[in-house]
């Protein structure tokens, strides 16, 4: 979410400081204000990749300093696999359940 707020923040700056160009015009009817009012797809560009960026790097910075949040701990990182480990047939669950030692062990 930080990802994204920077990203969307970078980007309104740049388009209020004519760094980026607003190639599209939206026609605003709202009330007494009709104008025609430039647009940019740079905000949502920024704001996707600032979210795909936060969402890659979010793995590698898992010691984030939360003691403020009473409810959230730093260290506590949880290994939660229920994509690859079968839920309804007993055999395939616990083999799954067998491999993660083996799997954590060389990830």
């Amino acid at each position: 979410l930080l990802f994204w707020f920077f990203g969307v923040l970078l980007a309104l700056a740049l388009c209020l400081a004519d760094v980026l160009p607003t190639p599209f015009w939206y026609s605003a009817n709202m009330s007494h204000f009709k104008e025609m009012c430039p647009l940019g797809p740079w905000v949502m560009l920024f704001g996707f990749l600032g979210t795909l960026l936060g969402l890659l790097l979010s793995p590698y910075v898992p010691d984030v300093d939360v003691s403020a949040v009473s409810c959230l701990d730093a260290r506590d990182m949880c290994f939660v696999d229920a994509a690859c480990i079968h839920q309804t047939n007993k055999t395939l669950m616990q083999r799954g359940i067998n491999g993660i030692g083996g799997f954590l062990l060389v990830a």
